[in-house]
Parts: C-alpha cells; structure tokens; sequence
C-alpha cells in the first residue's frame, strides 16, 4: 500500500469495521491532509499488526496463487 500513498499521493489509513474506527480513521485522513503527509496509518493495529495478520496471510496464500499479470473481465 504504501506506494499508492507514495505515487499518487494520497494519505491512507487501515480501518476497523466499528462507527468509532470509521470516525478515527477520517480524523486521521484529515491530519495528515493538514500535515501535509500521505502515508499509510494503521488505525486497526489492536487486531491488524503492521505486518499483517499471519493466520489470515497464511489462509490467502493457500488459495490464491500471486501472478505478474492475468486477463480481467
């Protein structure tokens, strides 16, 4: 994610699903819009780690096989 923050430019943040995430989350977009930073904030790390959930990399990596490119329809 974080060279979609870097090439385009745009601040990103990680959210939860709860209305209270959704409204830190936007507070968080707005400050670094204000900061003028665009970089990607994690706001959902007490169940996402920055590096990821290992349980839920492990499941996808099982049942989707990563490709350099593939027909879209």
């Amino acid at each position: 994610l974080e060279f979609i923050a870097n090439f385009y430019r745009r601040p990103m943040v990680v959210a939860g699903f709860e209305p209270l995430d959704i409204l830190q989350s936007i507070w968080m977009l707005l400050k670094q819009i204000k900061e003028g930073r665009s970089e990607v904030e994690n706001q959902y790390a007490r169940i996402v780690p920055n590096g990821g959930n290992e349980p839920a990399l492990h499941a996808v990596s099982r049942v989707y096989e990563l490709r350099e490119f593939f027909e879209w329809r």
